[in-house]
């Protein structure tokens, strides 16, 4: 079970381990949509959202 969260998202890059970044993003997703509602980080939303266009 604890393998599936990375300690280095960028290691589970690299080695191409999709379940922990599948994990990494859930979580990232979630941080982001909680944050939108409590309008913090608004500029990384922006990017984040002109990155995907």
């Amino acid at each position: 079970m604890l393998n599936l969260v990375p300690q280095n998202i960028f290691n589970a890059f690299t080695q191409r381990n999709v379940g922990q970044i599948i994990i990494f993003v859930i979580f990232l997703g979630a941080l982001l949509s909680y944050s939108k509602r409590q309008h913090h980080y608004d500029q990384l939303l922006t990017l984040v959202t002109q990155l995907m266009i």
